[in-house]
């Protein structure tokens, strides 16, 4: 090889043309990969919210059970939160000076339902000292994508599940 040709090979380098189509290609792969994540992000925004209400369930219960004083689980449809209130006086609704664990709030674009079919009466449920809970029924966790978690919560026993 002359010094000329090696010069020559070392000067080497992608044409303008073969450039752009590769970031002509690398858009398009973009292009179709965001909505694919958002749809992810979201769907996992919804899973954590219904894990994490199905966990502060399991705690009033078990809160219940260890301190020997029922527990109310309180949540709100409209603002999107809930707590766990200890209720001292057992009389089964949250009163001024009993101590609350929360208000915990659903991400961003997640929302709390209580649906007509297999939900609660009301805004809330009661854990009693020996672990069940005052009624069966399910709180739905939806996305604004359409992905949606139920939790169910199961009245003589107190067990919780997602579905």
């Amino acid at each position: 090889m002359h010094a000329a040709e090696k010069v020559r090979a070392r000067e080497r380098g992608f044409s303008l043309v073969e450039m752009m189509v590769t970031l002509v290609l690398m858009a398009i792969a973009m292009a179709t990969a965001i909505p694919a994540f958002t749809r992810y992000l979201h769907g996992s925004a919804v899973h954590g919210a219904s894990l994490e209400l199905a966990g502060h369930f399991r705690l009033a219960r078990q809160k219940a059970v260890t301190e020997g004083v029922p527990q109310i689980v309180a949540w709100s449809d409209t603002a999107g939160t809930h707590r766990i209130v200890s209720d001292l006086n057992e009389n089964g609704t949250i009163d001024n000076g009993e101590p609350a664990l929360g208000p915990y709030t659903l991400p961003e674009h997640v929302a709390l339902e209580n649906p007509d079919s297999l939900g609660f009466s009301g805004s809330q449920v009661i854990f009693v000292r020996a672990g069940g809970a005052s009624e069966t029924g399910r709180l739905v966790v939806s996305g604004v994508t359409g992905e949606s978690r139920s939790v169910l919560l199961l009245a003589p026993t107190g067990q919780v599940r997602v579905e």
